[in-house]
C-alpha cells in the first residue's frame, strides 16, 4: 500500500475552530454596532435599560469578538496531521499491496475535509476515523454514547452522516473532474479496540468497526471485488493529488 499525504492539510477541527470564529467575530461586531448606534441615537438622558443595552451590547460584543479571535488562534495553531488516520495507515500497510494508494489528511477546496481514502480496483473508501473510548450504539444512522451511570446519551457528532456527506462530497468532486460513476463507499473506523471502545451495531447504514477487525469487514463488502481498473486509480490519485 502507498501511502500520499497532501502538501496542505487541514484536519475537521480546525474547519470546526474557524467556523466558530468566524460565528462570534461576526456577532461580536454586530453587537458592537449595535451598542454604538444606540449611544448615537439616545437622549442626552437615556434612561437606565437604554444605558445598560448600550454598556452590554458594546462591551459585549467586544467580549465576543475577543473570544472569536482566540478560537481562530486555536485554530491556526492545531496540530494539521491526524494521527488517527497516521495509525490506521500504518495498521494497514502489510494489509494491501502497492496497487491501493492510501491519502490521509484530505483537505481541498469544493471538497472539505475527509480523513482517509482507501483507492483500490474494488473502488474508493472513505474513513471516517474515531479516537474515542466508551460503549457506543450505532443504530440505522443514529449513535449513541453510555454517560458514567450506563445511560444511553446522543453522542456529541454523528460518525455516519459525517462519513455519508464526506461521501457523497467526494462523488460530486470526482464528477466535476471527469470521473463518474466511480464506485465510492464510507466506513466509521475505531481506533481503540474492544472492550475500550465498545461497539453494539444495529442495522448500521455505514458499515462501522475497530481497526483491528477492519480487514476482515472489508473482505464483506469494500474487498469482494474488483470495480475498477488500475488506470482508473491512477487517474482519481492524480485528480486527488492535484494542489
Amino acid at each position: 500500500m502507498r501511502s500520499i499525504i497532501p502538501s496542505h492539510i487541514v484536519t475537521r477541527r480546525t474547519i470546526t475552530f474557524f467556523q466558530i470564529a468566524f460565528l462570534l467575530i461576526s456577532l461580536g461586531i454586530f453587537c458592537g454596532i449595535m451598542g454604538l448606534a444606540l449611544f448615537v441615537t439616545a437622549d442626552d438622558d437615556p434612561g437606565t435599560l437604554v444605558s445598560l443595552a448600550q454598556v452590554t451590547l458594546l462591551f459585549g460584543g467586544v467580549l465576543i469578538g475577543l473570544a472569536g479571535v482566540g478560537f481562530a488562534i486555536r485554530a491556526a495553531t492545531i496540530k494539521p496531521d491526524n494521527t488517527l488516520a497516521i495509525t490506521v495507515g500504518n495498521h494497514m500497510r502489510d494489509l494491501f499491496d502497492d496497487s491501493y494508494i492510501y491519502i490521509r489528511n484530505l483537505s481541498k477546496r469544493r471538497l472539505g475535509y475527509i480523513d482517509a481514502l482507501l483507492i483500490g480496483k474494488p473502488g474508493v473508501l472513505v474513513f471516517r476515523i474515531v479516537g474515542q473510548t466508551g460503549k457506543f450504539l450505532n443504530e440505522g444512522g443514529h449513535w449513541m454514547k453510555a454517560n458514567a451511570q450506563g445511560h444511553w446519551k446522543p453522542l456529541s457528532f454523528n460518525p455516519t452522516k459525517e462519513a455519508i456527506d464526506d461521501v457523497q462530497a467526494l462523488r460530486r468532486y470526482l464528477v466535476a473532474h471527469g470521473q463518474a460513476d466511480i464506485p465510492v463507499y464510507g466506513i466509521v473506523v475505531f481506533v481503540e479496540s474492544d472492550p475500550d471502545a465498545h461497539l453494539t451495531l444495529k442495522n448500521p447504514v455505514v458499515p462501522a468497526t475497530h481497526m483491528t477487525s477492519l480487514h476482515h469487514r472489508l473482505k464483506q463488502n469494500y474487498l469482494a471485488r474488483e470495480r475498477i481498473e488500475q488506470r482508473t486509480v491512477e487517474a482519481i490519485v492524480e485528480i486527488l493529488s492535484d494542489d
